[in-house]
């Protein structure tokens, strides 16, 4: 697909229970009313 770098904000308490690791491969998956793009 290429390389892209998304960032994520989330809670610790959301982060320890995804069971995500730094390096860890993953899908994003985006549904949102409002998207903000910033330069």
């Amino acid at each position: 697909m290429g390389d892209l770098a998304i960032t994520s904000v989330m809670t610790r308490e959301s982060l320890e229970e995804s069971g995500f690791s730094q390096g860890d491969e993953v899908t994003a998956l985006v549904k949102a009313i409002n998207v903000v793009l910033v330069k």
